[in-house]
Parts: structure tokens; sequence; C-alpha cells
């Protein structure tokens, strides 16, 4: 919002509470906008920054790395599911979402597959406020900033099926994968480059799937898989 006479000023936190500059107090039941989970001013993770910006607070990214960043990927790729080999480091949500659709049109495009470009997602999920992650958002209002990325799909996440179709909870996940599937053959497989997808949407309330069968294999899965 913009900053009015209406604001709020916040001076300092710590832990779950935040202060603002006429000495009240607010409870942060959002962890800030979900990343700050481990609470204000919470060890060691503000001792691990500060002495990391003392050492080192920039390294050139197009010349070398350095031995935290290359431990930090190791980690993630290690707590990540099988097949996944390396882990790109960004700065956050909206940053990740642009370069997953970035590597996706690049991988197509070294494989011969320039066509595909088009990238699905959901009615309603969120995924940032940068160019291409939000052109990837499903909310209604984002049209207010004019045509978004091109090759752009939307289709309709589970519980969205449930309410406006009346399909039941227990078959709504299959019918919204058969979306999917419907979707990509109607804009042609070899025009299809990447699903983003928001497993608890929370503009819809933190909707979350539930567990559904999937028609083609008989495995269990979640709803938006």
């Amino acid at each position: 919002m913009p900053y009015s006479d209406q604001s709020v000023l916040f001076s300092s936190a710590s832990g779950v509470r935040l202060t603002d500059t006429e000495g009240r107090t607010y409870l942060d039941g959002l962890s800030g906008v979900f990343v700050t989970c481990f609470g204000y001013g919470a060890e060691p993770i503000t001792s691990a920054v500060a002495k990391q910006v003392q050492t080192m607070a920039f390294h050139p990214p197009l010349h070398g790395t350095n031995p935290h960043a290359l431990e930090l990927a190791e980690r993630l790729v290690r707590l990540a599911p099988d097949g996944i080999v390396a882990a790109k480091l960004v700065n956050g949500g909206s940053e990740s979402v642009e370069a997953a659709i970035r590597l996706a049109r690049l991988y197509h495009h070294e494989q011969g597959r320039q066509g595909k470009v088009k990238v699905l997602s959901h009615y309603h999920g969120y995924h940032g406020a940068t160019f291409g992650s939000l052109s990837v958002t499903g909310r209604p209002d984002v049209a207010r900033f004019g045509p978004g990325l091109p090759g752009v799909v939307h289709v309709w996440p589970p519980d969205c099926v449930e309410a406006f179709l009346g399909v039941p909870h227990e078959r709504s996940g299959a019918a919204a994968a058969e979306l999917i599937a419907r979707t990509v053959e109607a804009e042609g497989p070899d025009s299809v480059a990447a699903l983003v997808v928001e497993p608890v949407i929370h503009l819809r309330g933190m909707a979350v799937p539930r567990r559904t069968t999937c028609p083609p294999c008989g495995r269990s899965a979640t709803g938006t898989t």
C-alpha cells in the first residue's frame, strides 16, 4: 500500500512480535510474508548473517562461487527428491519462478524443441510480483497491469472444481488433473514447456489438496498431481 498518515511504521521486531514507532506491539501471524518462520532475531541465523556480511557480502556470480553457496546447494540437493542433482540459488520466491520458467524454456530450446514455450498454471495460485511470476499468478486483479508474459495458460485447481462444478472432493484431484491433460492437448503438446503449481493455494484460504487416486496409474497422490 502507498505510504500515508495511516501507515504503520514498524521500528523493530523480536521473536514473533513487531513494534511500531509508537511503542505498540503486534503479533506477526503470517511470518512476515511466510519467510520469517524462525522468528525475528533468531539465533544462530542473525550471527551467521552478520559474520557472512563482515566476511564477504557479495561475490561476482559471473566469475565464480563461494564455499558457503556450494555447501547450501549440496544440502538442498540432499533434501530434494531423487533425480534432482543441482540447485540454483536466488534471492526470493518471485525470482525462483522467473528462473524456473527460463530454465524450462531453455531446456526445450537446447533439445531442439523451440516451440515448447507455453507455461500452464492454476487460477488463484500466487507465484510472485515480477513480470513473469505475476503472469503465471492466477489472481483476477492482475489484469490491471495489462498483458502478461505471452504463452501463459491457466487451468482450474481441485478446490475450484469442487466449488464451481460440484465435483465431490474424492474426485476433484483426478478431475483437475484431467483438465490439465485436456488443456495440454488443446494447446498442443509440442507447445507446452512447463506446469507451475502452488500445492497449497493461500489465495483460496490455504486450500490443501486432498489425497486422491490418479486414474492413469492408480497410484495415490495429492489433488494437484
